[in-house]
């Protein structure tokens, strides 16, 4: 499978706001729209399209913080459209591997709702472990430790 990662910039947002999850799921993630408000706020903020050979089909968004330095993988989502197809597997160490390179970090956080169980399993099947800490919106911390 050939990803590939686009910023998003204002001569595009449009297209990438047309990403989104299922209805059911929108309680657990910000939109395109939202995660592009908050990165012009912060330059700190990395939003990214993910394209599967040429289709875009998903959304990330990371950055870092350096009071405590942190480093997080804040925004992750595959498409509705594309869900089920095992992108959100295949693309997550890609995500990884590009945040480690970037930052040359050992640890990457990110946060997720109690009840978002398919995102959990999937964090944890890539090593990351809950760290008993809460974020500014009650999602619960998780560590990658590489």
């Amino acid at each position: 499978m050939g990803f590939t990662f686009e910023p998003v910039t204002p001569s595009n947002i449009n297209t990438f706001a047309q990403l989104h999850v299922a209805s059911n799921q929108l309680d657990t993630i910000e939109t395109v729209i939202e995660c592009y408000d908050e990165a012009q706020e912060s330059a700190l903020w990395r939003p990214l399209a993910i394209a599967l050979d040429g289709t875009y089909i998903g959304f990330t968004m990371y950055g870092e913080f350096h009071n405590p330095y942190q480093v997080w993988f804040d925004r992750f989502f595959i498409d509705e459209r594309y869900q089920g197809n095992g992108y959100g597997k295949a693309v997550i160490g890609i995500i990884l591997d590009r945040i480690t390179k970037e930052y040359n970090c050992k640890e990457i956080y990110l946060s997720v709702y109690p009840h978002n169980i398919p995102a959990i399993n999937l964090y944890k099947q890539m090593g990351f472990v809950f760290t008993g800490e809460l974020d500014t919106k009650g999602e619960h911390v998780m560590v990658l430790v590489r």
